[in-house]
């Protein structure tokens, strides 16, 4: 009877939600399973029936069209029903449109899941795919107080990896980095560090919208050589440079009159931040400004909900990150000598928040 008190006192919205979280993977497997098949590709030209999509894949139509059902649930895909003809039958029907049925991405999975298109997040993707099985172990790295996975291969040590996960880098942050530099302004300056700025995508943005600024990049050797490339093929080679720089441990030259730290710090620990923030005021000109973009917890630290969840994926990968909250930022640009720190909430769907200071 106690336990059935309590049951009772759980509404259904209540019981729902628990559910939903716990089968909230199942989603996110078929949502990487698609990507990984090359469905949404191989939907952007024509839609398509299973059984031609099986052709066009290579995949065993049965277990196709399962996967192209479930994706249609989840609003990925729109499935045409096939309506039969007048005066067909209820069970001829239902077979007509089971067998006859044509899947097509819908408007969402077209410009997001489709590889190659400006903004696409498919090259993201992967590294959500490969750290899928890594979630499984989640109670391990809390358990054993360490990351359940090796360090990660793509930043130099493997130049295929190293040249995917730079190009996936660059895809996403064409996606999202017009909001981002729509919230900084940038008038009147004319250099810009980007330190630690993987691809320079969004150094490239703020240059194209802001007259007469140039931006220097700095990273690791075998990142800034994918970079280099990216630059020049969107004819920035002029305005946009690379040098290489361990941005943790090397100098990071002088002269600026603005500075970005992007998707940088919740790789460190509060003390590398620390460091880092104290060079950076000392590269800057006086007036200077200095802009970090991350994901950010807010002070109660259980929020935002997707910077709480990145906090727990940083433990599943790094010994040294983590997630910190936008008043850990505004306190380390204080400690470092800049001043009129704020911070700004980039709105849904971005995740960012940009804490802005003053040297």
């Amino acid at each position: 009877s106690r336990l059935l008190e309590g049951a009772s006192a759980v509404s259904a919205a209540d019981s729902a939600r628990v559910l939903d979280l716990a089968n909230a993977h199942w989603s996110a497997a078929a949502l990487l399973a698609g990507a990984e098949l090359g469905v949404f590709a191989a939907l952007d030209a024509d839609p398509a029936d299973a059984p031609a999509l099986a052709a066009r894949t290579g995949l065993p139509v049965g277990r196709l069209r399962a996967l192209l059902d479930a994706l249609a649930a989840l609003g990925l895909l729109d499935k045409d029903d096939g309506s039969p003809p007048r005066g067909e039958g209820a069970s001829a029907a239902a077979a007509r449109g089971a067998e006859g049925a044509r899947y097509r991405n819908s408007a969402a999975a077209a410009a997001l899941l489709v590889p190659g298109k400006p903004g696409s997040l498919a090259g993201a993707l992967r590294y959500n795919a490969e750290l899928f099985g890594a979630w499984a172990r989640l109670a391990d790295a809390v358990r054993n107080d360490g990351p359940v996975v090796p360090s990660p291969t793509y930043l130099g040590q493997d130049p295929a990896r190293t040249r995917a996960f730079v190009e996936s880098m660059h895809q996403r942050a064409l996606g999202m980095g017009h909001a981002i530099a729509g919230a900084m302004d940038l008038a009147g300056r004319t250099h810009l560090v980007d330190v630690g700025g993987g691809p320079g995508t969004l150094a490239a943005i703020l240059c194209r919208r802001t007259p007469g600024l140039r931006a220097t990049v700095l990273e690791l050797g075998p990142v800034a050589e994918v970079g280099r490339t990216l630059i020049a093929e969107q004819g920035l080679a002029d305005r946009v440079r690379f040098v290489t720089c361990d941005v943790l441990a090397e100098d990071l030259g002088t002269g600026y009159d603005a500075a970005l730290v992007s998707g940088l710090l919740h790789r460190e620990p509060p003390d590398a931040c620390r460091v880092l923030l104290r060079r950076l005021h000392a590269a800057l000109l006086p007036g200077g400004e200095a802009h970090l973009v991350d994901v950010m917890r807010d002070a109660t630290r259980t929020g935002p909900p997707f910077a709480a969840l990145f906090a727990l994926n940083m433990l599943l990968v790094s010994e040294r990150g983590g997630c910190h909250a936008d008043v850990d930022h505004v306190g380390w640009l204080e400690e470092a000598g800049f001043s009129g720190a704020h911070v700004r909430r980039l709105p849904a769907p971005m995740v960012h928040t940009i804490v802005s200071a003053a040297r």
